[in-house]
């Protein structure tokens, strides 16, 4: 695979990819944007549940699956996952790529500025 700069005022497509995390847009083959990989965030974040929100029996079923882009909370592992974390995958898992959350305004996310969660992951690191 090669590596490239992605310039804004270009319209770029892409057709590769590790299937769980490919944006509804790449799976259409539609024009991508930085909000393209904040789409990955939101499966990666989903992920650290221990689920994948879109993985199907075969690559085809989870394209299929991230086109329909129906996921859920309902799982016993979300249990002790908080509203913030919650919302903070909600915003990235949109299928729209406009009204996806981007890189600066997940930075502001309350998920990613709780004190709480800092402290607990210091308190954590320091064993």
């Amino acid at each position: 695979m090669s590596c490239f700069r992605y310039k804004p005022r270009e319209k770029l497509k892409v057709n590769f990819g590790t299937p769980e995390f490919l944006a509804p847009e790449v799976v259409n083959y539609d024009f991508v944007s930085f909000n393209t990989d904040m789409w990955s965030l939101g499966v990666i974040t989903y992920i650290l549940s221990g689920l994948c929100p879109f993985l199907g029996d075969d690559d085809n079923q989870t394209l299929n699956n991230i086109l329909a882009c129906q996921w859920n909370f309902e799982e016993q592992e979300f249990a002790d996952t908080s509203v913030e974390a919650k919302d903070f995958i909600t915003r990235l898992l949109v299928m729209n790529k406009t009204w996806r959350m981007g890189a600066c305004e997940a930075l502001r996310h309350p998920w990613l500025s709780d004190s709480v969660l800092h402290h607990h992951l210091y308190t954590k690191v320091e064993k």
